[in-house]
């Protein structure tokens, strides 16, 4: 099982819009969109965050992610996280978090990442903890059904990820 990444291209659009399984999924890659995903709110929500990449398991498509705010030496935030569906529980998110992450210290210079999650999202809170992520705030969204969801914000300490990281290559 190979795992790789590359830029996002527009050609991509057709297939990660079909990731979303469901309203619930959706709400928690793009929780403005409405369900089916199309490829179009894809492409906007692309274009307005920076630096979309698609993940790529053995040179298939298997996942998309983007940060949806940069503040160049202060933080990036990670969102619009999604893996296709036969393709989760194979690594393909972490992976990407991890590339989102090298991405932010390398081209921004940032002191922390960001990433939300919803409380109901076991699977999102659970890698972000596992990959060093902290709470560090809570809010309130609108869920699909439009009662409120708990949103918990995320930090992680780039200074911590990178001495974690040199830990583990020794």
């Amino acid at each position: 099982m190979t795992l790789d990444h590359r830029p996002f291209q527009e050609a991509d659009a057709g297939m990660i819009s079909t990731f979303p399984n469901s309203s619930e999924e959706l709400f928690h890659m793009l929780p403005d969109a409405s369900y089916p995903l199309m490829s179009s709110r894809l492409l906007e929500a692309a274009r307005e965050g920076h630096d979309p990449t698609v993940g790529l398991l053995n040179g298939r498509i298997a996942g998309f992610v983007s940060f949806i705010e940069v503040q160049e030496k202060k933080f990036c935030s990670i969102g619009n996280l999604v893996v296709h569906p036969e393709y989760r529980r194979n690594g393909v998110a972490a992976y990407l978090v991890k590339v989102m992450v090298q991405t932010a210290m390398q081209r921004y210079a940032v002191r922390f990442v960001r990433a939300s999650c919803f409380s109901h999202n076991k699977a999102a809170y659970t890698l972000y903890h596992k990959m060093g992520f902290r709470p560090a705030d809570m809010g309130q969204r609108l869920g699909p059904d439009g009662d409120p969801v708990l949103m918990i914000h995320m930090h992680l300490s780039i200074r911590r990820w990178a001495e974690s990281q040199a830990m583990d290559t020794n």
